[in-house]
């Protein structure tokens, strides 16, 4: 179900005002949100979008039949195509549809009457219109038949609203956060472990067993929930989750990231500096792309389009479907005549019936009613249209993407990865071949909504079409709320929270290392097999070794005549202190730095000192030099 809004920089001559005009195209079903558009100058109640309404466009032969019965149940002619249609304004239109509007309400509400049941909203709409005109008066007090209406009225509205109670819908939210995607998946992971695996008390992932009943837990878990929705890294675990992948499997892409997000060569130079920003995006996509690719092969092993297998080259979002929806399958050769149905039309129910078409007296359309689907949900930012997308598994205008394009959009960040390109294509013999169109450009769905909740709270309204109990489980990926103020709104973003510690960083990464020091964490071992040493980071592990193992004298006294080196810089201090005598120096002395404490040098300007001590000389001259 694409949730667009309209290019920022429309066509030349071609308005894009938008507008509520409580109509939708008898063809596609989109809703007619321009201020014209194309309609049947006979009847009045056939009305075109403006794709549906090119010469050279082939209406559906549904829409054409549909057409052809209204004008022969009022007595016109039969419609002639093109001929018949002509361009109307919102205003026009709405004067048309005034008369029309009022016979539709009445015909509704006299089949609700009959079979004695409100099934939607728009049922729901048509009662309430009824009941405003019907409001009794004292002068005009309802007839003995008008207060059995009201009465039977009254049961079927409550009855409409019980139904809505334990008409449950529940949905799985996983916000965007990249890497940090791994929280996500250790919480799914412990409520998984804690609900279905009480009697393991210690869990190996790397033993068989316990893999064996986590998935079996994983799929109980999966199975109660009817919507999957997820931006950016929430919506590669959401895809894994909704078609049973292990997500034990996924966890490895975040334990090691380093693995699958490698910095492009121009960022990793720090030589360019931020040229390497401007010029690339920070990271190379190939390596995550490579897994996603192998991700879609694992999930549809041994399944065949036309006696090919699905890969990440040919799997589209209607296989994707199939595979959700194993009861309701579409095939590819009938894909034309479902995507009628499966788009603004669709309204899911609870019947056990697995379809049902039904010809709606409101200007013809064909509702489509199936039995509750599981639906795959994935944000995405359009920038060639400038607009927001909501991939859905279950809207028929996205059966046509692969995949993989989808994922590889929704984890387009931007500065972080490139942008993605998606084609539209078709299916022929279980190869995808694209179409014509040029390529729309997308990026992470994150800019827009990093937390989807609410865009799967629109489609299951846009898809049910009437009241439910939804349940929502949502599942961030951390967050670090700064207090700021007038003094320290500039100060780094992340401050140490060890207690007595004030130190700030200005990147997570080096909060991180820092909080070795209170933790005594020591990750990084001496790489000599003899040596049992660890470090809380790599820097001090490669000191330690170039000053223990390998002897290397990176501190050198700068004196003039002194070619003494010592390995540390403790050693170089206290060599400096017995020439120079004991005074102040800097607090840290590094391999990095060279100090000129020569008087003499010419690189020193000299200031005039009276009486100075013989031994201060050098020091007065102190002066530090990074190189």
């Amino acid at each position: 179900m694409a949730m667009d809004t309209k290019p920022l920089t429309p066509p030349l001559l071609i308005s894009c005002s938008q507008i509520s005009a409580h109509g939708y195209c008898d063809n596609c079903g989109t809703i007619l949100d321009q201020v014209s558009w194309k309609q049947c100058k006979i009847c009045h109640n056939f009305d075109l979008c403006r794709n549906c309404a090119k010469p050279a466009f082939e209406l559906e032969l549904a829409t054409q039949r549909d057409h052809k019965n209204y004008h022969k149940s009022n007595n016109y002619d039969d419609p002639k195509g093109n001929e018949d249609l002509h361009s109307v304004f919102v205003g026009e239109a709405e004067i048309n549809w005034h008369e029309l509007l009022n016979k539709i309400k009445e015909s509704h509400f006299q089949r609700i009457m009959e079979k004695g049941k409100i099934e939607n909203d728009m049922e729901m709409s048509y009662v309430m219109a009824i009941l405003e005109k019907k409001v009794p008066t004292k002068t005009a007090p309802p007839s003995p038949s008008e207060e059995e209406q009201r009465s039977k009225l009254g049961s079927m509205l409550v009855e409409y609203h019980i139904q809505a109670y334990k008409r449950k819908i529940r949905v799985l939210s996983l916000d965007g956060g990249g890497v940090r995607g791994y929280m996500s998946i250790k919480v799914l992971g412990e409520l998984i472990k804690d609900t279905y695996l009480p009697d393991i008390e210690v869990f190996d992932p790397e033993n068989k067993e316990h893999q064996e009943k986590f998935k079996e837990g994983q799929l109980k878990f999966t199975d109660q929930f009817d919507y999957f929705v997820g931006t950016s890294t929430g919506g590669l675990i959401a895809f894994c989750l909704a078609t049973k992948y292990p997500i034990l499997e996924i966890q490895k892409i975040y334990a090691k990231p380093s693995a699958y997000f490698t910095k492009n060569w121009l960022n990793s130079w720090r030589v360019f500096g931020w040229l390497g920003d401007i010029m690339s995006a920070k990271y190379n996509h190939n390596k995550i792309h490579e897994r996603i690719d192998s991700i879609i092969g694992e999930i549809f092993e041994g399944r065949l389009d036309h006696g090919k297998k699905l890969t990440a080259k040919n799997a589209t979002l209607l296989d994707l479907h199939n595979l959700l929806n194993p009861e309701h399958m579409i095939s590819n050769d009938a894909l034309k005549k479902n995507r009628r149905y499966h788009g603004s039309s669709l309204e899911f129910v609870d019947d056990k019936l697995s379809t049902i078409e039904c010809i709606e007296a409101h200007k013809g359309i064909t509702a489509h009613r199936v039995t509750r689907e599981k639906v795959l949900l994935i944000t995405a930012y359009n920038t060639t249209t400038s607009s927001i997308t909501v991939f859905n598994t279950s809207f028929a205008e996205h059966w046509q993407y692969l995949i993989a394009d989808v994922l590889k959009a929704t984890m387009a960040a931007p500065t972080y990865f490139q942008p993605w390109s998606i084609p539209k294509g078709i299916k022929e013999n279980g190869s995808f071949v694209e179409g014509p169109k040029p390529h729309d450009v997308y990026i992470d769905g994150g800019v827009f909504a990093n937390d989807p909740e609410l865009t799967a709270l629109w489609a299951i309204r846009m898809q049910w079409k009437k009241m439910v109990n939804y349940r929502i489980l949502s599942i961030g990926t951390g967050c670090y709320n700064p207090e700021l103020s007038s003094t320290s709104w500039g100060d780094p973003p992340y401050q140490c929270s060890h207690i007595g510690c004030t130190k700030t960083f200005i990147r997570a990464e080096y909060l991180r290392l820092h909080e070795r020091s209170h933790s005594g964490e020591k990750p990084k071992p001496c790489e000599y097999a003899d040596c049992s040493k660890a470090f809380s980071n790599s820097l001090d592990r490669t000191k330690y070794i170039k000053r223990t193992h390998l002897n290397k004298k990176t501190y050198k006294c700068q004196i003039r005549g002194c070619r003494k080196s010592y390995t540390d810089s403790s050693s170089l201090r206290k060599h400096v202190e017995n020439i120079l005598g004991q005074h102040a120096f800097p607090n840290e002395l590094s391999p990095s730095s060279s100090f000129c404490v020569n008087a003499l040098s010419d690189d020193i300007q000299q200031t005039p000192i009276s009486n100075p001590n013989p031994k201060m000389t050098h020091l007065l001259y102190l002066c530090q030099t990074l190189e």
